[in-house]
């Protein structure tokens, strides 16, 4: 079972007919709760009970399109905020009864570019992605903590060529690379 609650708020300017601009906030206030599941390990299964009495996302999104004749240029920027709380309970008991707890904070952020342009019988296009996450756990035990982070960086070009007006022929390539930070 879960219990959401979702705010967001978007305000865009269109200053003509060929660019936009909007930005938008966004917030997620959540608990969820998970009925009891079997894990299974080797050849032993055991019980598991999870719930996330706090489970709650909070973002800022920026969107930008751009026409120029036969090209164009769109770039998305987004800010990430998790704040969630795991609440373990012991195995087998008639009532939950607490076990142990983690607290997780987490945030990422990034953003990409795309460029595309029409020519002849071909639209190609261009884009960068960029993406940065963070990620901290702290189990109240002090069994694991856990702290890192990660940088994920994509380059792509891709070629659509018009072979009829219902068939065409895409290529493409990318690039793409994820390293811990």
């Amino acid at each position: 079972s879960s219990n959401d609650k979702k705010y967001s708020l978007k305000a865009g300017w269109t200053p003509t007919d060929d660019s936009e601009y909007a930005i938008m906030y966004s917030k997620i206030d959540a608990q969820k709760d998970q009925p009891k599941s079997t894990i299974t390990s080797s050849s032993l299964s055991t019980q598991r009970e999870w719930d996330w009495p706090q489970w709650d996302k909070e973002g800022v999104y920026a969107f930008t399109d751009n026409n120029f004749g036969n090209s164009y240029l769109k770039t998305r920027w987004f800010y990430d905020q998790f704040n969630n709380y795991l609440v373990q309970y012991k195995n087998n008991s008639a009532w939950k009864t607490f076990q142990w707890g983690s607290a997780y904070d987490e945030y990422s952020y990034g953003g990409s570019a795309e460029y595309g342009m029409i020519f002849s019988k071909h639209e190609l296009v261009t884009s960068l992605n960029y993406k940065y996450d963070s990620h901290k756990g702290y189990d109240e035990k002090d069994i694991k903590n856990e702290d890192y982070a990660n940088k994920t960086t994509s380059l792509a070009v891709e070629d659509t060529y018009s072979l009829t007006n219902s068939l065409s022929l895409v290529t493409g390539v990318s690039y793409d690379r994820l390293t811990d930070d």
